[in-house]
């Protein structure tokens, strides 16, 4: 560990002897070299300016190290509060306040300062990050350190990771922080934000860009719009909305009213039949009912692969609702699934805090809207020859059935079990889960053609499962796409 006073130039090089006397010299590179100005200091605060000396960035940095006792440290509240009201650049807080947020991360103590509007960095590592050292019946664990930003530090540096490391010999677990500007994050994937279809040119221009030439099949021709839609959108966006958390400063009434409500669907966002056998003579019913799916799913549903939500096919009907209607109409006329169409997102929402493991995650598949609507189509038909098909000791899952009843049989069932007349009974426990990641495609579909189904409603469905491909999400970026088994 090398020890340099602000100001102080960094070393080129290090000199020391070794066990025997020698000289030893140790030329020194450093990754980053940033020039630092000294801004005040005080007695439980240092605050300085760093700047980076290739891009000219820079940020405020405050360390912390808060007195033991409680009425000592309110005077560091009063300086980092003063302090706050004078900052309007990015600024990030280290800090040891010798006190936790919340009673979550230590047992007993006093709660934590006013924060100044300063928000938690994204961490990982080490969840506690003080320990006493103690024999195991006092041990304590305390969050005393931790990664404070500021909103401008969210804009403009974009992202940022503290880890906290093993303490080792110590009783602090050293903390690495990471950061890096928005031109350097990962390149995040399409959204499409609600907020676009409020604005009162939106269906004008949608009209011009749809009505672009391009050749492939219908439901092709769909995909490959939405993707050159993709362009268009952003560029929308930018010109539209680019100031749309200043829309306040806009002068017209008018204009600041519609910004408004765009602004609170941004932010409000960005936080989840029997075989058709009659061709085309029964295509205005089944439009109807493509509509009507597209229509059930909520607005606020997770994002596909794709981008759009069905937010978008709600408020762009008008113009492309026949041609998704007779794309889907010609995916159950000829049994083709693009791979395009069928993707799905595996995005994993943490159960807890600093997770370690892939079990301290929730798995959530996010299926594009298209895809939604076919499997809705497929599934309204099953539904109602299901409860035909399915024995009548299954209770869940089905229309027109409970739980509830196989319930009750079970506990008459076990009540009886303690009778001497009875004879000699066990019962049997089993455990299902996950199963649906172990089903066999196979068997999936001779189950099907046992049941007598369509041929073509069977060679659907079979598409549907096996034609599947998952990406992962992390931490906004999409990670190649691979195929699964199950269902």
């Amino acid at each position: 560990m090398i020890e340099v006073q602000i100001g102080q130039p960094l070393p080129d090089k290090v000199k020391f002897l070794d066990e025997n006397g020698n000289l030893i010299v140790i030329e020194l590179e450093f990754e980053w070299n940033p020039l630092i100005n000294f801004i005040d200091y005080y007695a439980q605060c240092i605050n300085i300016r760093v700047t980076e000396r290739s891009s000219n960035r820079r940020f405020c940095l405050s360390m912390v190290y808060a007195f033991n006792d409680l009425n000592d440290r309110h005077s560091l509240w009063e300086l980092l509060i003063n302090f706050a009201a004078h900052i309007h650049e990015p600024w990030v807080v280290c800090e040891d306040f010798n006190c936790v947020l919340s009673n979550t991360e230590r047992l007993g103590g006093d709660s934590g300062p006013v924060w100044c509007n300063l928000l938690d960095s994204p961490a990982m590592g080490s969840f506690f990050t003080w320990i006493n050292k103690q024999d195991i019946s006092t041990r304590v664990y305390s969050r005393l350190d931790m990664v404070l930003i500021n909103a401008e530090w969210s804009v403009e540096m974009n992202y940022m990771c503290a880890n906290f490391l093993p303490e080792g010999i110590f009783d602090h677990t050293p903390c690495l922080i990471q950061s890096s500007s928005k031109q350097e994050c990962c390149r995040k994937p399409f959204k499409y934000y609600n907020m676009w279809g409020k604005s009162s040119v939106f269906l004008a221009n949608l009209m011009e860009w749809w009505n672009d030439d391009v050749q492939g099949t219908k439901m092709c021709r769909i995909v490959r719009k939405l993707k050159h839609l993709k362009h268009h959108l952003k560029r929308f966006n930018k010109d539209q909305f680019d100031d749309i958390e200043n829309c306040s400063e806009k002068q017209a009434h008018g204009e600041v009213k519609e910004l408004q409500q765009a602004c609170a669907l941004f932010l409000s966002q960005k936080a989840k039949l029997a075989w058709s056998r009659d061709g085309d003579t029964n295509s205005k019913f089944f439009h109807g009912e493509i509509k009507d799916a597209v229509f059930s799913i909520s607005d606020h549903k997770a994002l596909g692969p794709d981008g759009f939500s069905s937010s978008f096919f709600k408020d762009s009907w008008s113009v492309i609702g026949k041609d998704v209607c007779e794309a889907i109409v010609d995916v159950f006329r000829t049994e083709k699934f693009l791979k395009q169409l069928n993707s799905t997102t595996i995005t994993l929402i943490p159960k807890c805090k600093m997770p370690t493991s892939v079990t301290h995650f929730r798995r959530i598949a996010c299926c594009n809207v298209l895809c939604k609507c076919v499997s809705k189509l497929i599934c309204n038909r099953l539904a109602k020859v299901l409860s035909d098909l399915i024995s009548k000791n299954e209770g869940g899952f089905i229309r027109g059935r409970s739980k509830i009843e196989n319930i009750m049989v079970y506990q008459d069932l076990v009540r009886l079990y303690n009778k001497q007349s009875c004879y000699p009974r066990c019962m049997f426990k089993m455990d299902l889960k996950k199963a649906y990641d172990s089903v066999s495609w196979k068997f999936m579909g001779e189950i099907l053609e046992a049941f007598n189904l369509p041929v073509q409603f069977k060679h659907l469905v079979m598409k549907c499962i096996t034609s599947a491909a998952f990406s992962l999400a992390v931490n906004g970026e999409t990670f190649v796409f691979f195929m699964a088994r199950g269902v």
